[in-house]
């Protein structure tokens, strides 16, 4: 990555510019840092849908985010990347931008949005906290329709003429569900908390039409390790 960001406000609202990658803010969810697994982070339907992985690691794209902190309890984000971050082609997106450089602009663009609800999110509030994200993405680029060819046969078919249809765009859309349901004493950072997060797309143009994973985390149970974690 590399960007510039300005603050106003009080830093309640930033906008950031520069080449980015998504997945450090859109569809997270703080109790997944334990796991390898790389879905636990970017979505593997993001990964898989979006044209070479999306915005994300290892490949960042030219593109700018607004930030706004709207109250204590919600905040809205918004991104507009471009959409190929190594460019179209047949190899592996990280062979045709094997050094993250290539700072494209020229492709049809995808955008991401999120709406973050949260409550008792601030230090020192008596409950609970916990936080609901609803978001989606849109690509404004051609498709490959995955069952049917330009003449409206199936590709499987042996008449086919195995080209695919061309679907003109695509989206999805997100939720991210965290909860803590135990604190360790007076401590806001220690206890045990869940996470949910689901995500669709249409199937006709993606390989992934639905996605889900949840999990647990339990932060710091014993005083004497307080900064153990376990998933």
């Amino acid at each position: 990555e590399m960007w510039f960001e300005k603050k106003w406000n009080n830093d309640k609202i930033a906008l950031r510019a520069g080449q980015l990658a998504a997945d450090s803010e859109f569809a997270t969810s703080k109790y997944t840092d334990v796991f390898t697994n790389a879905s636990l982070g970017w979505p593997a339907i993001f990964a898989l849908n979006m044209p070479s992985g999306g915005p994300s690691p290892p490949l960042a794209a030219l593109g700018a985010r607004l930030r706004a902190d709207v109250t204590d309890n919600l905040t809205l984000v918004g991104a507009v990347f471009d959409g190929d971050a190594a460019g179209p082609g047949a190899e592996d997106p990280q062979l045709r931008n094997r050094y993250g450089l290539n700072f494209r602009i020229n492709d049809p663009p995808l955008t991401l949005y999120e709406a973050q609800f949260q409550w008792n999110a601030k230090r020192g509030d008596p409950g609970l906290d916990g936080k609901l994200k609803l978001g989606g993405w849109r690509h404004f680029g051609d498709f490959n329709d995955k069952r049917f060819d330009s003449a409206g046969l199936s590709l499987s078919s042996a008449a086919s003429l195995g080209t695919p249809a061309m679907i003109s765009g695509d989206y999805g859309v997100y939720a991210v569900f965290e909860q803590k349901l135990f604190r360790v004493g007076h401590d806001d950072d220690r206890g045990i908390g869940i996470f949910a997060r689901a995500s669709y797309s249409p199937p006709a143009q993606n390989l992934i039409d639905i996605y889900a994973d949840a999990g647990v985390e339990f932060i710091g149970l014993k005083d004497a390790r307080p900064h153990d974690k376990l998933g």
